[in-house]
């Protein structure tokens, strides 16, 4: 099958993406994640085809390694079932290609936002929720926990990076991140002011939507990434929580 398409490249981009969801289907989210994974790595193992390979990794890998710059190579510590099947990924892949010089890279990838995102993710929760309540039709924002922090990303960057990573002259790993983090809380708040809400008097916490075990803050590399491919973000922040809140709101 694969050698009647002779495609040059592939990208493994399909499979579960919710951390949350992964807690209350822990097998299943493993599964879906891993299994195609290594189908795909043997094909290319077998059959010796030069396709390269793109593998999108998580930095959901890394866990919770506070006060700590991270980049390729820290320590995985993942603290959910999609994380740690991220990472047997992660580490597959690195074997494949080290052990059977498959041409197989991975993109370390940070949250990547974009109104396509659907509903369940933080940033549409939060932009879905408060311009329900700029439409009257609730009175408050109902959401787990802030306290943590972000390297958040524009969708569209993050494809050129995955582009980038596929034309490099020997596969390896990138992370792909600007290097800003950022605030849960100061997201919801950038956003309750474009909508002119009062952030104190519409948002409030509910319990049920924390995670059993969570990230916290992650302060992240994107050197390597600029360095081999002159990379860098093309939307801030600041720019990145307007877009997404300007879609929402036309």
């Amino acid at each position: 099958m694969l050698s009647s398409v002779a495609p040059d490249e592939i990208y493994h981009l399909g499979g579960p993406s919710s951390v949350a969801d992964s807690f209350r289907e822990p097998g299943e989210a493993m599964m879906a994640v891993y299994q195609s994974l290594i189908q795909f790595l043997e094909v290319l193992r077998e059959t010796r085809a030069g396709i390269r390979f793109f593998y999108p990794s998580s930095v959901d890998c890394y866990g919770v390694q506070l006060d700590v710059e991270l980049n390729e190579d820290s320590a995985h510590r993942p603290l959910s079932p999609y994380a740690v099947a991220k990472s047997s990924g992660f580490w597959s892949v690195k074997n494949y290609r080290e052990g059977f010089g498959v041409w197989a890279a991975t993109g370390i990838l940070t949250n990547h936002e974009s109104p396509l995102r659907g509903p369940g993710f933080f940033t549409q929760d939060v932009i879905s929720g408060l311009k329900k309540v700029k439409q009257g039709l609730q009175p408050t924002v109902r959401l787990g926990n802030l306290d943590g922090g972000r390297d958040w990303m524009w969708a569209g960057d993050t494809a050129e990076a995955i582009y980038l990573i596929t034309t490099a002259t020997r596969p390896d790993d990138y992370l792909v991140a600007s290097g800003r983090t950022v605030s849960l809380s100061d997201l919801v708040r950038l956003a309750c002011e474009i909508l002119e809400l009062s952030y104190e008097r519409v948002v409030r916490l509910n319990p049920a939507l924390v995670r059993p075990r969570d990230i916290g803050t992650l302060r992240l590399s994107g050197t390597k990434m600029k360095e081999s491919f002159g990379w860098s973000p093309s939307v801030d922040f600041e720019r990145l929580v307007d877009l997404l809140i300007r879609d929402e709101t036309n």
